[in-house]
């Protein structure tokens, strides 16, 4: 397990259970230590044509974990909707269904 370090330390509860989830579908799963941009760091390999080869290309998702209930601060919900706007994929999950899902959301081309 990696880590970005930013000053933050608190983690949810249902992260490792989250974080075990992403790893058993082939994700990596970075914790991010920094205030309002998202709890992990997502990545995985897929494949993509390029001049009429296929490749590995590696891809990237954020993932704010919250508790069953919780909801995202006014940070937090100010970096959904930039990540939004900019085309970046980020889901808030409670459970590790949910993560997989994001997952496999993503892995078929939606954000």
């Amino acid at each position: 397990m990696s880590s970005i370090h930013g000053g933050r330390s608190r983690r949810d509860a249902n992260e490792p259970e989250i974080i075990a989830a992403l790893e058993a579908v082939g994700c990596r799963a970075i914790r991010i230590d920094a205030a309002d941009i998202g709890d992990l760091l997502v990545l995985w390999a897929s494949a993509a044509e390029v001049d009429d080869r296929w490749c590995a290309v590696h891809e990237i998702g954020l993932i704010e974990v919250k508790m069953p209930g919780a909801k995202l601060k006014p940070g937090q919900r100010g970096w959904a909707a930039a990540c939004a706007l900019d085309g970046v994929r980020y889901a808030v999950v409670h459970t590790p269904a949910e993560a997989e899902a994001a997952i496999a959301r993503w892995r078929r081309g939606s954000r």
